[in-house]
């Protein structure tokens, strides 16, 4: 078993003798890792017997077990919704929770123990070394306050993978002209800071080198391979850069599926107002981008292949086909695909309607990761918006009436919809307007005025299974913002955390504050109800003074305010009521 030294102490050749002067001992300092000998329990011994993992040739030797050492229990299994909410929380503004969930998932399978790998002491969910941790404390840690120390703490591990990321997205951006895609990344974290710049230039210039070639200069670098050739190596040989591109693709697929399942699309009702080709562009386009890693244009490509497909998704069954006939569902799939369209709706649990955008979407995805997953890599070789439409056509669709120009205008459509989403204002409204004037989801919250939680947020079981997220003891504001949207037939955040609302696909920023509007702080949110004279915002919200009501709120930090994406946007104003209600303590 494998653990970390987390206090200095030192390493002596005998099992008695703990007399020896400090010159005929060895020295570990924290975040050594050392086996402890087989058989030992170190919870019986005052002193164990250990080998060095670090040092070269390998250091055996016996060192004190006692409380104020600690030695690490490795491999703790790390709880996958709360690591995902933390990750969401932290990657606000910063870079992608979604890849970091699948690197971590791919890296360590969600573990915060040491690494199988011969001879390295990477530890925690991301497979930190020591090495590569003093490094990136130094490239890009130098703001996040973490320490040497810090390196088997998962949270801190996860923090500075963000900034890993960040600097990774930028230097990426810059060789390439072009946002980062996940598996780069991915081979960026594992491969050392000198290779990076080859290994870009690669991916520009020559897909085709080897990574010997990119690994030039890099000590021992066939020994490097060899420790990661889960990623580096193709049957008997080192892998070409695409090719370990790909592995890498595939590697962060599960985690990326997993991730799906924690913070899945939504599932709504058609707004007023919209298409329903807007709708669905809106609702489905943000999630298959984070599905399968697809720029705005790729992801276009799909969807106007699509439109073209249902006559912009009002078409469930091909016109002038008997039942049973002819293309069905968004693809208008047929034939053999149509007979495994509606099994893999009916094998669903629970059973998926073939006529419902759930079965549809469920059943592309499904195809895109399996029979089909030629389309996305045809895809993800594409630049332009008419490269994508004729890729996805000539790898999915493949249909008897191609239309090139009609699948390309119904793209251009989609990429529109999605970079300027349709935003329809509506009257504006004021606090106290007649039953009927204010957003649903304030009609909804203001029925739950004086609910109060029982001991320490307990009881709040409603807005729970209202909302699917969170579980009693939570700190449960999110949760009830969330629940009274979902009462209210609007898709929420998906997480427990107060800032979850910010940047999410589901929401859109408005400069300023509107009636009922998402207010934001860092460890709060409520629906915006007005302001004082001094600034303090009337917040209509839960686990205010341990209950839901209206309360006048004013934190350090200036607030945010979002707007459910699939609703008519409001006007922007400054709502001026008296202030005659003091702010709820937040607990």
């Amino acid at each position: 078993m494998r653990y970390e030294v987390i206090r200095e102490v030192l390493l002596h050749d005998t099992e008695n003798d703990t007399s020896q002067p400090l010159d005929l001992a060895h020295r570990l300092v924290i975040g050594t890792q050392v086996d402890v000998d087989v058989g030992t329990d170190i919870k019986d011994k005052a002193r164990v017997k250990v080998t060095v993992v670090e040092h070269e040739p390998q250091r055996t030797g016996w060192m004190t077990t006692d409380e104020s050492l600690k030695l690490l229990t490795p491999e703790p299994d790390i709880d996958p919704t709360e690591f995902y909410d933390f990750l969401n929380l932290i990657t606000v503004g910063k870079t992608d929770q979604r890849y970091l969930f699948a690197l971590a998932s791919a890296e360590s399978d969600l573990k915060n123990g040491p690494s199988p790998i011969s001879e390295s002491d990477g530890f925690g969910p991301f497979q930190y070394t020591s090495a590569r941790w003093t490094e990136l404390l130094t490239s890009v840690g130098a703001g996040t306050g973490l320490k040497p120390e810090d390196r088997t703490a998962p949270k801190a591990q996860a923090r500075l993978a963000v900034e890993e990321a960040v600097a990774a997205m930028k230097q990426v951006e810059t060789v390439l002209s072009r946002p980062a895609l996940r598996n780069e990344l991915y081979l960026l974290h594992v491969l050392l800071t000198i290779a990076a710049d080859a290994f870009l230039k690669a991916v520009k210039d020559d897909p085709t080198t080897s990574i010997d070639a990119v690994l030039t200069g890099v000590p021992d670098a066939a020994r490097f391979v060899e420790q990661h050739s889960k990623l580096l190596k193709t049957s008997d040989r080192t892998a070409t850069v695409a090719e370990a591109l790909d592995l890498a693709a595939n590697a962060l697929q599960p985690g990326l599926d997993r991730s799906v399942e924690l913070d899945p699309p939504p599932h709504v009702a058609l707004p007023p107002g919209l298409t329903p080709f807007q709708a669905k562009c809106l609702i489905y386009m943000p999630d298959l981008m984070e599905r399968f890693d697809l720029i705005p244009e790729q992801a276009a490509g799909v969807f106007g292949n699509l439109g073209t497909e249902s006559a912009g998704f009002t078409a469930f069954h091909e016109k002038g086909q008997p039942e049973g006939k002819g293309g069905y569902g968004w693809a208008q799939w047929t034939a053999s695909r149509r007979i495994e369209f509606f099994s893999f709706c009916d094998k669903q649990v629970p059973v998926l309607a073939p006529e419902s955008d759930e079965g549809s979407y469920a059943f592309l995805c499904s195809e895109l990761k399996t029979t089909h997953a030629d389309a996305i890599t045809a895809l993800k070789s594409t630049r332009t918006l008419e490269e994508a439409v004729e890729a996805f056509e000539r790898t999915f669709e493949r249909a008897g009436v191609v239309g090139m120009p009609n699948r390309i205008d119904w793209a251009k459509k989609a990429l529109d919809i999605y970079t300027n989403p349709p935003r329809e204002p509506v009257a504006p409204e004021r606090v106290g307007a007649a039953a009927g004037t204010d957003p649903r989801w304030v009609t909804a919250g203001l029925k739950d005025v004086g609910f109060h939680e029982i001991g320490d947020n307990q009881g709040i079981q409603k807005f729970i299974d209202q909302a699917g997220v969170g579980k009693p003891g939570d700190r449960w504001c999110a949760i009830w913002v969330n629940a009274k949207l979902a009462e209210s037939g609007v898709p929420g955040s998906g997480s427990a955390l107060a800032a979850s609302f910010r940047d999410h696909a589901n929401f859109i920023g408005l400069d300023g504050p509107a009636l009922g509007a998402i207010v934001v702080w860092d460890h709060h949110v409520g629906f915006y109800m007005g302001q004082s004279s001094s600034g303090a915002i009337l917040t209509l919200g839960g686990n205010q003074g341990d209950m839901v009501c209206q309360a006048f709120e004013k934190f350090d930090n200036v607030p945010n305010y979002w707007w459910p994406r699939l609703e008519p946007m409001p006007q922007v104003r400054v709502i001026q009521v008296a202030a005659g209600t003091r702010g709820g303590r937040v607990t």
